[in-house]
């Protein structure tokens, strides 16, 4: 056992141990299980084998295919949109417009006021544009932060109104001081039912699902990013590939897995599937190739143990990444909606997204709490990004600038 503990070799397998059961479990045996099931008629009761005829029958099938180009078509339209904008915004934050030549222009205003000559033209052209580009800038960041605003200010002037009004006339930003009232979040506090019973399960959810998947994953992307090992390619290719399968390929059959290991309507089978997650192993690993190596030979000439190392002198460098990945994955889990709603059956622990969509019935509609609710929601994730924001955006600049 001593061994082990102190042996680079055998070290990074059990670093990346928990993300290779992960795939094992949760994403290659239910992909399986599907391939197999694609090629059975199953009925209740019976099931029976009819190799490819599902496939013909699906290739045959119009409409999948007019979903398929829809599908096509929005992914294409959706990174057009999606990626130059951001893109755009981010070299305009981190560069400001024509900063180089301002600051060449300066330099020379310098050289030549030392030299006893001085271009007054050129200089106040230079602080023209200077002073145009960041108010150019500054209006366009207040217009987008105008803009996202906009529909949360809009829930909070609508948690003053009656249900009835909000079906009436919908949603809008001006506040009727005449009809405004506080009786919705009297409610909310007096007589919700349920409600905080869903907010309590949604936060003990979130907690437990952060904590775990950031110290797994942590621990997984240690071992990818400090040790050189055999298949350590392969095995992180596919982390790439699990980053690019959207979730909805395998909900069902995660789902059916799930069934399998007794698990259905436990908070196990939310938070298990994604304990080694993708995107935070990827981010993680990119952030700890930041780190020198130095640090981790000189444990191994004090005698710390493979696993010391990673406790004891990486994991407190890593700070601002745990930071980063714990509002993202924070906000991730508090919003979840989709996997819950499948792995959950028991009312008393439904979290708040199910519990809130349950407002919503054929009977009728509590559009009141609706609204509350959800306004009131919002303030755990508001929290967590203003306790976390100086470490956030340390922890996602290294992230994105290391390695």
């Amino acid at each position: 056992m001593k061994k082990v503990l102190y042996s680079p070799k055998v070290a990074p397998y059990l670093f990346i141990l928990p993300f290779i059961l992960t795939v094992l479990i949760f994403w290659i045996s239910p992909l399986v299980k599907s391939g197999i099931m694609s090629t059975q008629n199953i009925i209740p009761g019976s099931v029976e084998n009819i190799g490819l005829r599902n496939y013909q029958r699906l290739f045959k099938d119009r409409l999948f295919f007019l979903a398929l180009g829809n599908s096509v078509k929005y992914t294409i339209w959706t990174l057009i949109i999606l990626i130059p904008v951001p893109l755009l915004l981010a070299v305009l934050i981190n560069s400001k417009i024509g900063s180089d030549k301002f600051k060449s222009a300066a330099h020379r205003d310098r050289n030549l006021q030392e030299g006893g000559s001085l271009m007054t033209d050129e200089v106040t052209q230079v602080r023209r544009r200077r002073r145009l580009s960041r108010l150019t800038l500054t209006l366009l960041f207040v217009a987008i932060i105008v803009l996202a605003m906009i529909p949360f200010w809009a829930i909070f002037v609508a948690t003053f109104q009656d249900g009835n009004m909000i079906v009436r006339y919908g949603l809008n930003l001006g506040i009727d001081l005449s009809t405004a009232s506080l009786d919705n979040w009297i409610h909310l506090f007096t007589d919700s039912g349920s409600y905080f019973r869903w907010f309590f399960n949604s936060t003990i959810l979130t907690i437990l699902q952060v904590i775990l998947t950031l110290f797994i994953s942590a621990f997984v992307a240690y071992g990818f990013a400090m040790y050189e090992f055999r298949f350590k390619t392969p095995l992180f290719i596919t982390v790439l590939l699990l980053m690019s399968v959207p979730f909805e390929m395998m909900m069902l059959p995660l789902y059916i897995q799930i069934n399998d290991m007794q698990l259905q309507d436990t908070y196990a089978a939310i938070i298990l599937p994604f304990l080694a997650h993708a995107v935070t192993i990827m981010f993680f690993r990119q952030y700890m190739r930041g780190i020198p190596k130095d640090i981790v030979e000189a444990g191994r000439i004090d005698g710390v143990t493979e696993f010391g190392i990673f406790f004891r002198l990486v994991l407190p460098l890593t700070k601002p990444a745990f930071a980063a990945m714990a509002i993202l994955n924070g906000m991730n889990s508090w919003n979840n909606f989709l996997w819950p709603l499948l792995a959950l059956r028991s009312p008393e622990k439904y979290t708040l997204p199910i519990g809130l969509n349950t407002l919503l019935t054929p009977y009728g509609n509590n559009y009141e709490l609706l609204i509350v609710g959800s306004f009131f929601s919002m303030i755990p994730i508001f929290i967590l990004f203003i306790a976390f924001q100086r470490f956030f955006i340390e922890g996602m600049t290294a992230g994105a600038v290391k390695g």
